[in-house]
């Protein structure tokens, strides 16, 4: 029996989340104080992981709903391979426009009177995030083209969702793939080392393009070294729980340089 999504939590995250990174880009374009902008962004970046990672769990669940041996991916690849760093322009369109195309056959397939996904949406939705990661950076433009992406991963994410409790609602049972625990997912289908390598690749460039601009000395730079400590610390955990040996070395290796950089900057402060 199919479980059902929570559509408040989804829904409120994904809303909350959105309101709240475009209060923070709004501040961010007005800012006056420069010491002020590094807790920014740090406090942007903190709101995009969360719903990142709600909106894997929420596509996790949405393949995971129509596995019956003829889906294009598994939940799994579906949630790592977005991951990983040039790939994931392309792997989104398989994950997000796929979704509908395959979840739409699946209810053809086996004659499940629900309402079948509308593809154009999920086309489009794709299409503004993958250009997004461009135009979002243009001044103005790119917080008003914000404002128009987020609308519509709202309807696009709602439809997956009530598409989702749809299958639940209608009882019918598929003979097909077993469904995989998120535990074993995380274990044995190599995602946690391929999410670390992510963060680990991404932030050390941004640590040392912003953090060689805006760190300041003081209690405030002081503080958020030691929150940037921490993250790197999650991110070599995360890496060693991957099972996967060469995954696991690469993905506790990488982040070990900005660690280190910032375990230098907590030295330097208190002696």
């Amino acid at each position: 029996m199919k479980k059902p999504l929570n559509e408040t939590f989804f829904m409120a995250s994904f809303i909350a989340g959105s309101v709240i990174i475009l209060f923070l880009s709004a501040m961010i374009l007005n800012i006056r104080d420069a010491d002020a902008l590094p807790a920014l962004l740090f406090l942007t970046f903190i709101v995009v992981v969360y719903l990142a990672v709600v909106s894997m769990m929420l596509f996790f669940r949405a393949w995971q709903a129509i596995q019956d041996g003829h889906a294009r991916t598994t939940p799994g690849k579906a949630i790592g391979f977005a991951f990983i760093p040039f790939f994931n322009f392309y792997w989104a369109f398989q994950m997000i426009w796929g979704y509908s195309k395959d979840f739409n056959a699946y209810i053809q397939r086996h004659e499940i009177k629900v309402n079948p996904l509308n593809e154009k949406l999920f086309l489009t939705a794709t299409m503004m995030a993958v250009a997004g990661v461009i135009i979002n950076r243009i001044p103005l433009f790119g917080l008003l083209y914000s404002v128009g992406s987020m609308v519509v991963s709202l309807l696009m994410c709602y439809a997956v969702i009530q598409g989702v409790n749809a299958l639940a609602e209608s009882g019918v049972e598929v003979k097909g793939m077993p469904a995989m625990k998120v535990k074993e997912i995380l274990t044995d289908d190599k995602i946690l080392g391929i999410i670390a390598i992510f963060f680990s690749s991404y932030a050390i460039l941004y640590q040392l393009l912003m953090f060689a601009r805006l760190y300041r000395s003081g209690l405030g730079g002081f503080i958020l070294t030691i929150l940037s400590l921490g993250y790197w610390g999650v991110v070599i955990y995360l890496g060693y729980l991957c099972k996967h040996p060469t995954l696991r070395i690469v993905a506790m290796c990488l982040p070990l340089a900005p660690f280190l950089l910032q375990f230098v900057q907590v030295f330097r402060y208190l002696f």
